[in-house]
């Protein structure tokens, strides 16, 4: 985490590079926890990322020409099988041209889009008309290009000429070299193809009521981000909602009380941390579920060390720990951006 101050020199230092903004006014950058080819959950699938990335969204948005930032979030899967759209990562490609004309099993990939069902049915929209395209292979992927035309995007190698219904007999897949956590089609989505989310789809709801509401500025932010810490506050219903974030494997200490951070809060009456379970519902540790060979869920968890008057000492916050409070302040809160 010490390297994002860098990173974000480094994005303003390419943008100057090439003559500034001029006449752009906006220039979009992406920020990812760490990406770990494997059978284990590591930091996609786990706590780690998900703290990774609160994180990452505290420090960017309070830099002084940061307008906003957005997560990610999808269906789990870096390949999810019959889904054109969907690749195994350990595979390489070259560009091809002409466009495939892969047709087999009675509809093109033009005519016939992947459909992916919503977690909610009953709100899915009807399903578009297509039958499985069992027959074609990673050559015959096709993208809408700069001049509006479908062309294939490329051929993979002989190690992973495979059909696009399973990773079997992809050599290129081998040694967990498609997946980013324990199941075969594990990948960066917010939530499983069940519906059930990721700790990192949890954060995401976590975050929701930040859309569009005012960050309220804070003190003894620099002293927080010393230690490792990232804090990040907004308004919500005349209530102030402050978000702490530990991406690192240790517990930190000697954090400050939340009027510290903000002046005129009062009470904390409410608080919440970011956890994860196996599907059996057997509960991991922040650091257990790094390592873990069994996909986790994300879920929140009463927090009580956390609640009381505002002038009680925080903390500590435990390895990858992500904490939300809801805090009552007399008067008014200084606050900036909206809507």
């Amino acid at each position: 985490m010490a390297s994002m101050p860098a990173a974000y020199q480094s994005f303003l230092d390419a943008i100057a590079s090439v003559g500034g903004f001029g006449s752009v006014p906006v220039a979009i950058t992406e920020y990812n926890s760490p990406f770990v080819l494997g059978n284990r959950s590591a930091y996609v699938g786990s706590l780690a990322g998900a703290a990774d990335n609160a994180a990452k969204m505290a420090f960017w948005v309070t830099q002084p020409r940061m307008h906003a930032a957005f997560l990610y979030q999808g269906v789990s899967g870096a390949f999810e099988a019959m889904n054109p759209y969907s690749f195994p990562l350990g595979c390489s490609a070259t560009v091809k041209e002409p466009a495939s004309n892969c047709s087999a099993c009675g509809a093109g990939l033009q005519a016939a889009p992947f459909f992916v069902a919503p977690a909610r049915p009953d709100l899915a929209p009807p399903a578009p008309a297509r039958s499985p395209h069992c027959g074609c292979g990673p050559q015959d992927l096709q993208w809408m290009n700069s001049e509006g035309a479908y062309g294939a995007t490329g051929v993979w190698d002989s190690s992973c000429s495979c059909p696009l219904g399973s990773l079997q007999g992809c050599r290129g897949c081998d040694n967990f070299h498609c997946q980013f956590g324990p199941a075969p089609e594990s990948g960066m989505g917010a939530i499983y193809a069940d519906g059930l989310r990721t700790p990192s789809g949890v954060l995401l709801s976590m975050l929701r009521s930040a859309q569009a509401s005012r960050v309220v500025k804070m003190s003894g932010v620099e002293m927080l981000k010393a230690k490792g810490v990232y804090p990040l506050a907004w308004e919500e219903y005349g209530q102030a909602v402050l978000l702490l974030s530990n991406p690192s494997p240790n517990s930190i200490h000697g954090l400050p009380s939340v009027d510290e951070l903000i002046p005129t809060a009062r009470w904390v009456w409410q608080a919440v941390r970011l956890a994860q379970r196996s599907k059996d519902s057997k509960d991991i540790s922040g650091l257990d579920g790094f390592d873990s060979p069994l996909p986790l869920l994300g879920y929140t968890q009463d927090a009580p060390r956390f609640k009381g008057p505002a002038r009680q000492k925080l903390g500590p916050l435990e390895a990858f720990q992500v904490v939300q409070l809801w805090v009552s302040f007399a008067g008014c809160v200084s606050a900036y951006g909206g809507d």
